[in-house]
């Protein structure tokens, strides 16, 4: 779709906010036609952590102790 275009783009560019949404998208937690994935999840949160999102590392913390990666 358009939006998830959008939002990939902008989190390889750096938004933290677009990169969180990727990496909820991956997760089933954000409506999406994305195919549940964990590493592109993890890999979305980390592009989270460099931008210094809020979110990034509560992230990729919640994907360690959930045993998802």
């Amino acid at each position: 779709s358009t939006i998830v275009q959008l939002n990939r783009a902008a989190a390889q560019q750096g938004s933290g906010s677009a990169a969180d949404k990727m990496a909820r998208a991956y997760l089933k937690r954000l409506a999406s036609n994305l195919p549940f994935n964990t590493a592109l999840a993890e890999r979305y949160f980390s592009l989270d952590v460099d931008s210094h999102h809020p979110d990034a590392h509560y992230g990729l913390a919640e994907l360690d102790l959930n045993s998802f990666v």
